[in-house]
């Protein structure tokens, strides 16, 4: 389990970097009042996610961080993507 615990954690950090990256890119297409309304989601989000991933750690186990991690890793991703469209329209 320390082994996956530690690709979880490299894949999360990993992905958090790409977000970022993301999120700065997505702003430069941004009016003024659209980046503050993005900050404001990015914020939301960012709670979001961790409020929703840390129920996986409530049933405690050996288990538990893996699937938080994992869900950390899965909403990451998911953000990313709609990250990539916010423009699309």
């Amino acid at each position: 389990m320390v082994d996956e615990g530690n690709c979880f954690n490299a894949e999360l950090t990993r992905q958090d970097a790409f977000l970022s990256l993301d999120f700065k890119e997505s702003a430069l297409h941004a009016t003024v009042a659209q980046r503050g309304q993005l900050m404001a989601a990015q914020r939301a989000w960012s709670a979001f996610r961790l409020a929703n991933c840390r129920v996986r750690l409530l049933n405690g186990g050996s288990g538990s961080e893996i699937f938080y991690l994992g869900c950390m890793v899965r909403e990451t991703i998911t953000r990313r993507a709609e990250l990539a469209t916010a423009w699309d329209y």
